[in-house]
Parts: C-alpha cells; sequence; structure tokens
C-alpha cells in the first residue's frame, strides 16, 4: 500500500481525489475499508491500494484505502 493524503473530498457524490507524492488518485467512498462518509476529510493521511486504470482525467484509482493509524506512518 502507499501513503497519501486526502487532497479532495466531494460527499455528496462518494468521489475524491488522494495525492500520493505528485501523484493525484481517484477515488470512491467504496475503495474504504470500515469507514463512513463522517470519517473522511480533506488532509486525512490514508493508506491506498493504486489501480494503474485511468479514471477519467485521473491516470489511476484507489482500489482499496484504509485510514492510517500514526504506526503505519513510521516506517
Amino acid at each position: 500500500m502507499d501513503r497519501g493524503t486526502i487532497h479532495r473530498w466531494n460527499p455528496a457524490t462518494g468521489t475524491g481525489v488522494i495525492r500520493i507524492g505528485e501523484t493525484l488518485v481517484w477515488f470512491h467512498f467504496s475503495a474504504f475499508d470500515n469507514a463512513s462518509v463522517t470519517d473522511i476529510a480533506e488532509g486525512l493521511p490514508v493508506d491506498v491500494d493504486v489501480d494503474h486504470t485511468s479514471q477519467g482525467e485521473f491516470s489511476c484509482r484507489a482500489a482499496r484505502i484504509r485510514l492510517s493509524s500514526p504506526a503505519s506512518w513510521q516506517s
């Protein structure tokens, strides 16, 4: 999994963008493991499995997303 941050979030559509370094990754809420719509916010650190299939203007999309725990950012 790659580490990233929620860059944009639209709760009305359930979609958003995660920034991993300079890469922007499209996501849909359904890719989250055990998170509610209210848990997601811009700036939130996440761990992401990236699917390198394009989605609209984005070159890749998130296949699976987990909310990052502080310990996962130590390595």
